[in-house]
């Protein structure tokens, strides 16, 4: 009996803590948690030091925790963050700052106008060799100080005023310095060793913005907190967000439509678009680059003269809406403009506009062929040049079979590695170049960059153009950008550049997202990330 007492015993002992460890077992509150949020990323920065060499997700990630005086909103605004507010003198001179009271470290100490001096100190030293520092150069003794020339209290026009007021004196106007002011590399951090060992640090970091990194995975998950003190929060901000890591978007996806413990995947794959469109859970959300044809301007190739590269625009721009990408909204149809038209989420890029076109595709075909009758085109092979990648390859196929079945001209492309392509782009061996440029934070400037590198040493048959390239100084009341947008048109009237497409980013979403932003760059805004009560 007694025997049979102690089995029962030692039964209900074993029964007892079993149902005990139960409870100990953390739960998976990543999936569960209606707070919660999983985004989906391909892989985690090396260092969350902002430079140059971020790529746009990783932007995502590290735009959530650290904040600057100024950010851009989805319209491309330049508004306050952590400044409440700012005025510019009439003169554009003159900078002033007026800081936010209620601005914290996610340590909980109050961020006061020391924290910037101390931060613009560091990035301008002699020590930070990154290029973005040249952004301030037209800030008053910033370019001396970089050189190592002088000290920052002495010879720099950064100061502080009272009432926690940030000033900036310039050399000389900068119409885009609040622009630049709200770039990533300008967002306030401490510049440590910590920044670059993140993912053993994370601790030991102060974030500025609305996260701060909680917890690391390895390389797997990124654990995200809200700063309970964050300036701009909501109630219905996401109080924590995972980045988890997944080896393509199609395991994401797998994962999303299976389990249901991904919330945000950016980029699926072009055969899913439609599928998922049709059940509501893809939005459509402008991207920052956009695809644009560049003609090769040398006069030593007679192939690409003023009429024929008219006759391939024109030709160029009317087949490209058939194209499967623009079907599937990968891109929107940029229809020879350097900026984008509004574009309404889950909105079909395929506008009345572009069907009517493509009601007259006989008239089209007429004035193409007149077009060619003017320039010396008799059948030639014409080259395409283009990065290597599956995007591009689509578009050149579409636009070589379509131009050879509908206008009967014959063009070859070339898919090529970066220095294969740097190569062919150098000697002239290409009449048409497909390349990717920034479509927003400064579009002209980069487009002029890129322009002026690539023909270097060719001969160019058009005065206005070589003298815009060749003068340095700028004209009275002549800015920078005004100088590049002159140009720029200057290269669109004569048909040297097609702005062809614009790159759209296609997001889907769980039930759990209530509302999901870009800034016009692109960047996914997770500090307003927005989640649907779980009520």
């Amino acid at each position: 009996m007694k025997r049979k007492l102690s089995k029962l015993l030692i039964l209900i002992i074993v029964v007892v803590t079993l149902q005990g460890c139960t409870n100990i077992i953390p739960k998976n509150n990543n999936i569960t948690d209606s707070n919660s949020i999983t985004y989906a990323v391909e892989k985690f920065p090396d260092s969350i030091n902002i430079t140059n060499k971020l790529s746009l997700r990783d932007k995502d990630f590290i735009y959530s925790i650290f904040d600057g005086l100024v950010s851009e909103n989805e319209n491309g605004d330049i508004v306050p963050d952590l400044a409440e507010s700012y005025s510019v003198s009439k003169d554009g001179l003159e900078y002033i700052f007026k800081l936010r009271n209620n601005i914290y470290w996610s340590n909980g100490n109050r961020i006061t106008a020391d924290d910037f001096l101390k931060f613009f100190k560091s990035i301008t030293s002699n020590k930070n060799k990154d290029e973005y520092v040249s952004e301030l150069y037209n800030v008053y003794g910033v370019k001396d100080y970089h050189e190592g020339k002088g000290t920052f209290e002495k010879n720099v026009a950064i100061s502080k005023e009272d009432g926690n007021v940030i000033k900036f004196r310039m050399n000389v106007r900068d119409d885009s310095f609040l622009k630049k002011l709200s770039e990533g590399y300008f967002k306030l951090r401490e510049l440590d060793d910590n920044l670059d060992n993140y993912k053993e640090k994370f601790s030991s970091i102060k974030y500025s913005g609305a996260y701060a990194i909680k917890n690391v995975n390895e390389d797997k998950e990124i654990e995200l907190d809200l700063n309970e003190k964050y300036w701009n929060k909501k109630s219905t901000n996401a109080k924590k967000i995972i980045l988890k890591v997944f080896t393509g978007a199609e395991l994401a996806l797998a994962d999303f439509e299976s389990k249901k413990d991904v919330d945000i995947i950016l980029n699926i794959p072009n055969s899913e678009i439609s599928r998922l469109s049709s059940k509501n859970l893809v939005e459509i959300f402008p991207n920052d680059t956009m695809k644009v044809i560049e003609f090769n301007p040398d006069t030593k190739n007679n192939k690409t003269n003023l009429s024929m590269r008219r006759a391939l625009e024109k030709s160029i721009l009317n087949t490209i809406t058939g194209n499967s990408l623009v079907k599937e909204d990968r891109f929107q149809l940029a229809l020879g403009e350097l900026e984008r038209k509004a574009l309404k989420s889950n909105e079909s890029i395929v506008s009345s506009t572009i069907a009517d076109d493509s009601k007259n595709l006989d008239s089209i075909k007429e004035q193409v062929s007149n077009l060619l009758s003017k320039s010396s085109y008799e059948g030639d092979v014409l080259r395409l040049v283009c990065l290597k990648s599956d995007e591009n390859k689509s578009i050149c196929e579409f636009i070589s079979k379509n131009l050879k079945d509908i206008y009967n001209i014959t063009v070859k492309y070339n898919l090529l590695d970066k220095d294969q392509l740097k190569k062919a782009v150098s000697t002239g061996d290409y009449e048409l170049l497909l390349e990717d440029i920034t479509s927003s934070s400064d579009t002209y400037g980069q487009l002029v960059n890129k322009w002026i590198a690539n023909n270097k040493g060719k001969t160019i048959d058009n005065k206005d153009i070589n003298d815009m390239i060749s003068t340095n100084t700028l004209k009275k009341d002549e800015t920078v950008d005004s100088k590049n947008k002159s140009l720029v048109k200057l290269l669109r009237d004569n048909n040297y550049i097609v702005p062809l497409l614009f790159n759209n980013l296609i997001c889907v979403k769980s039930d759990k997202v209530k509302s999901i932003t870009f800034s016009k760059d692109g960047i996914l805004n997770l500090n307003q990330l927005e989640v649907n009560s779980g009520d």
